[in-house]
């Protein structure tokens, strides 16, 4: 097999991006051949020693270059890994900010999540619901939610729809809702979706502009 016009033998370094696993991600020396093009690679440092990480192990024959479309295979010379190496984390660095978060902040009666503060006990029930929640339907009488995750996304239900002690689904009377809201157990919740390199800037610049504050008032103390 070739690889940007070299051959892979044993003891060639390649360095590898694009993986949909992120600690696949990184550089490598070839191990062995077990078969034609097909070859076991070992994770290294960027003095080319092997490297003791927990996932330092992947397997590179054309099947795999096939399936995945977006990795990226390159062979470097030992004077190349440091290099490679700072190639492979600014990759990681994109990868990173890229990925979507999901924050929860409070919201009004038109938003679509709900979190219960206080536990809500029913009859019949020993433990209290808690838990934030999606606002799944809602009539002239009742309303309906469901248990989400930390990304606002839907918790699947099973054959007792619980998850972890709390009711994956469950309703309310519209009058039981606005009692309830109006003595604090629930409170509506908006969510907002952004990146981790987004929300990163956000949390930077409130941290300065914290900075700026404190070395400001500082001078009137």
């Amino acid at each position: 097999m070739e690889i940007n016009g070299k051959t892979i033998t044993v003891g060639v370094f390649i360095k590898i991006t694009g993986c949909k696993t992120k600690n696949d991600n990184g550089i490598y020396v070839v191990e062995a051949e077990y078969v034609t093009d097909d070859f076991c690679l070992r994770k290294v440092l960027i003095t080319g020693e092997l490297s003791n990480a927990k996932y330092n192990i992947f397997f590179l024959n054309k099947r795999a270059l096939a399936k995945n479309k977006d990795m990226s295979v390159e062979v470097v010379e030992k004077g190349q890994l440091k290099q490679a190496s700072a190639d492979v984390r600014a990759y990681l660095n994109g990868v990173t900010a890229s990925e979507k978060v999901y924050t929860f902040t409070p919201g009004n009666e038109n938003s679509q999540y709900i979190k219960i503060v206080k536990a809500i006990y029913f009859t019949n029930r020993i433990y209290g619901l808690t838990g934030t929640y999606m606002i799944e339907s809602k009539d002239d009488k009742r309303i309906c939610f469901h248990l989400i995750g930390a990304k606002g996304e839907k918790i699947s239900g099973n054959a007792n729809n619980r998850y972890q002690g709390m009711d994956i689904i469950f309703s309310l009377k519209i009058d039981s809702f606005k009692k309830l809201s109006d003595e604090g157990y629930l409170e509506y919740l908006d969510r907002i979706e952004s990146t981790k390199g987004e929300k990163k800037k956000v949390e930077k610049k409130q941290q300065k502009n914290a900075a700026e504050l404190f070395s400001y008032l500082r001078h009137f103390y």
